[in-house]
Formats: C-alpha cells, structure tokens, sequence
C-alpha cells in the first residue's frame, strides 16, 4: 500500500470512529448482495488458476507504444509521458475469441515480480468481464498504460471550474457500434489508481454500462426537474453507475489477493463489507463534500435552488457526489444490480431501466443518516488538515501492488 492510501485510511478511521461515538447505525450486506459478492470473489480465484496455464506473450520494447489515438492525449499529458517514460513493454494474450495487447511504459525498471503480478490481475479482470460483455464489444483491445508520477489534484483557484487534468486518468470508447473486428483502445496515464481506472474503463468498453444510450431525458430529471437542483451541463449518470462498480471490484480484488493464502468466501465477504462501509464509503463522502466546498456549497444546498454556482467541464457530480450515494448504500446499490441487471455486471439497456437507477439514487440521496453524514464532512473540512488530504483527487482509498 502506498503512502497517500496509508495516510488517507488512518485519517477516515478517525472519522468513522466519532461517527461510531455518535451510535450511528452500522451497516451490512444483505444476503442477496452476499451471494453476489461470493460469486465475483470465486470469479477471481477461478481465473487466477486460468492464468496459470494461458498462453502470454511477453516482449520489451525500445520505443514507447502508442496507438490510434495517442493523439488525443492533452498536450500536458503526452509531455509528462514522452518526458518521463523510458522502459516499454507489451503483452499478448486471447480469452475465448478476444484478443489483447498491452502495452506498459515505465519511469525506470520494474520488478519482474511486480510486473507479472500486474498483468496477472488484468488478465483476471479481462476473464472475468469476458463472461459479462457483449458478444461484440471490444473483441480485439489494446490498452496503453502510461505510468506517470501525476496525481489527481484539487484546483489551485478557488474560482476554477473541475476540469479534466484534476479528475481524469484514462480514456476509452464506449460500446456503442458492435463490430466483431473493430478494435478498441483504452489509455491510462497515470500511476495513481491505475487498476482501479482500467476496471472502469474497461466497463465502457466492453458496453457493461448504458454510455451509448440517451441521456437527455434523465440528465433534466436527476438534475432539475425531481433530485437535485443543479445547473449540470453534462451529467452522464452512467460514470456513476461505472464508477461504483469500478471500486466495488477493485476492493474485491485487494481483499483478495490481500488474504490469498485464505481463501475462505465468508473472511473475503466480511473483509469487503468492513472496508467498503469503513473507509471507502465514508472517504466518498469525503471527497463528495470537499468537491463542493470548492463551489462554496453544502450537499443540503444541492436541493434548494442554492447551487447555482456550481461549474464543471467533466464528469465531477457524477464521479463524486452520486457515486458517494451509491457508495455508502453499497448493500442497496449490489441489489439494485441482482434485480434489475438479472444477476450480472452487464447493465439491462432500456431507459426503463436506467429510470429505476434514478429511483434508486432519489430514494437514497437524502436520507437523515445520509444527510447527517454530510454534515459531519463539512465540519470535518473545517478543521485542520493534512495538505494531500486537503489537495487529492482521488476516488478510492485503498491501493495494492
């Protein structure tokens, strides 16, 4: 675990011990969320043993790699790469009829021991998404890691809006046009939080999400005309949606490889359950209320009519202030998912559907638990602290090699 994650779980375990002081309801997986974070645990084990055996192509490159759409890359990230990135290597291997590529570029020599850990993780990700994706998604993929020291960062202006370079990690292209031989690419370009962006990305590709439908009509109802009041210019409540997912998984996979040599179902479930509700849950809402004090505005404020200043050119209400309901409604929200995605990861696609998600987030988003909750992070915010506490971007607590 890196020093950032170290500092950031210390700093929630003291919050969430007053919130203990305060008797706050604890709260737990039903059984039905169980059985499903069962399932994606035995995923992760069955894979692994799959690794063991699958036919990897390793090879060291001279040059950096860049794919098709490297360009897109802003101009201060491909300077960051091209300045800081010297030793390149790409991976190959197939999963049923799907084809990868990649391609990693470091600062300077890793481990071998660690590098091989790392493309075993994503392959058992890849294996694990393969059972759930569209038939035609994403069949032959390359995937470009770019292992950059920049970290997600809170603006240095008080009167700037959220942009890309403070919330952003990857790109990719949602599954929107099916094609058995169109190719994908996914880019990462920072080494913070660098599995837990590619799960997310990879849910895009793989068209797990709802990215390729329309969103009009549920932006105008989420965010003015019955759940907030908030003048959101682009919501895509699809990255929330994607979003939690992606750090439900990534926790998954800590746990996981964390108390490997146990393999017990029921430790992995309760370990799970402890971190989400102890630390990721409660450092979403922390990240949720800092990202509006940015604006000057309390979460209560986003129902009034009182956020009329609020300003972003990415992604940010999506990312941090739905996604932190979803997070510390976990139980609800893996629910959610067993009812109405029948029991899988691959979101049923009808707008019917992505209506009784919008029901879900009204139903939870204020709430008097949730609502005290965010009051307590606003005194939090008022009281002194540390400068990456204060400063960071980031949207999970936890990290692993």
């Amino acid at each position: 675990m890196d020093k950032d994650s170290k500092k950031i779980q210390n700093f929630i375990k003291k919050i969430t011990k007053k919130q203990k002081d305060k008797k706050r309801t604890s709260q737990k997986f039903s059984r039905e969320s169980r059985l499903f974070i069962e399932k994606i645990f035995n995923q992760i084990n069955q894979a692994g043993s799959l690794f063991n055996n699958s036919n990897i192509s390793k090879t060291k490159l001279n040059e950096m790699p860049t794919g098709e759409y490297y360009y897109l890359l802003e101009d201060p990230v491909k300077l960051a790469i091209e300045n800081q990135l010297k030793i390149f290597q790409k991976t190959t291997f197939s999963i049923e009829n799907r084809n990868f590529e990649i391609f990693m570029s470091f600062s300077s020599k890793l481990n071998d021991a660690i590098m091989d850990k790392w493309i075993k993780y994503i392959y058992i990700w890849l294996n694990i998404a393969c059972k759930y994706a569209m038939p035609s998604c994403s069949n032959n993929l390359a995937v470009y890691f770019y292992f950059t020291d920049m970290k997600k960062l809170m603006p240095d202006d008080g009167d700037k809006i959220m942009e890309a370079d403070n919330v952003n990690t990857a790109f990719t292209f949602a599954c929107n046009a099916p094609n058995k031989t169109r190719k994908n690419e996914i880019y990462v370009y920072r080494l913070e939080e660098w599995f837990k962006v590619f799960l997310h990305e990879s849910i895009h590709s793989f068209g797990l999400d709802f990215a390729a439908m329309d969103q009009t009509d549920i932006q105008s109802r989420i965010c003015t005309t019955d759940i907030y009041k908030v003048p959101c210019q682009d919501l895509r409540f699809y990255e929330s949606y994607t979003e939690t997912w992606a750090e439900l998984i990534y926790c998954m996979f800590a746990i996981f490889f964390e108390n490997k040599t146990n393999m017990q179902e029921n430790k992995n479930v309760s370990k799970f359950e402890e971190h989400i509700y102890g630390c990721e849950a409660p450092f979403s809402a922390f990240q949720c209320a800092k990202v509006l004090d940015h604006f000057g505005l309390a979460y209560s404020d986003l129902f009034d009519g009182a956020a009329s200043q609020y300003r972003e050119s990415t992604p940010v209400f999506a990312y941090y202030v739905i996604k932190s309901v979803f997070m510390n409604n976990a139980d609800e929200f893996i629910r959610w998912t067993m009812e109405n995605n029948r029991g899988s990861l691959q979101f049923k696609k009808t707008q019917t559907n992505i209506n009784l998600l919008a029901d879900l987030l009204k139903s939870l988003c204020k709430t008097e638990d949730y609502l005290k909750l965010m009051d307590d992070m606003d005194e939090v915010l008022d009281g002194p602290m540390d400068y990456m506490l204060a400063e960071t971007m980031r949207m999970s607590c936890i990290s692993f090699d």
